[in-house]
């Protein structure tokens, strides 16, 4: 018996469907694997730069569209992270992402009247969110 033509057409609408849904839980299971850490944070004058190192462990490469939040040092946030540009990380590999900061001028000075007081050692912290593979990911990166 062969199908109509109405019948190919819904059968094809299923198998995209089917496809494309398959797909997208693969990008947000690969979002969700990808590990972060942060890097090397230098801060020269008036610009600071942080390194965010990302790690893919899964086989599926991914793709990062943005990252945006504030970066904290002993719970005082210093800056304003915003990166968007479009690093691809690749299958079972890692990639760093290096971003210049837009400084806060309380942070930095209340960072540096803490370090006045001697016995200080920064520790920096990333709040914020990832755009992985147009999935929206928290980040709480610590060092």
């Amino acid at each position: 018996m062969a199908l109509g033509r109405k019948s190919l057409l819904y059968i094809a609408g299923a198998v995209a469907a089917i496809y494309f849904g398959v797909q997208a839980l693969r990008y947000r299971q690969v979002a969700n694997k990808l590990l972060y850490t942060l890097g090397a944070v230098s801060i020269d004058g008036t610009k600071i730069r942080v390194t965010i190192n990302i790690l893919n462990p899964t086989g599926i490469s991914a793709t990062i569209k943005s990252i945006a939040g504030d970066m904290l040092t002993n719970g005082n946030k210093i800056a304003t992270v915003q990166y968007f540009g479009k690093t691809i990380v690749s299958a079972n590999a890692s990639t760093a992402i290096t971003i210049e900061l837009v400084p806060s001028v309380l942070g930095i000075v209340s960072t540096v009247a803490n370090a006045l007081y001697g016995g200080y050692k920064p520790n920096f912290k990333l709040i914020g969110t990832a755009n992985v593979n147009n999935i929206s990911i928290p980040l709480n990166i610590t060092n």
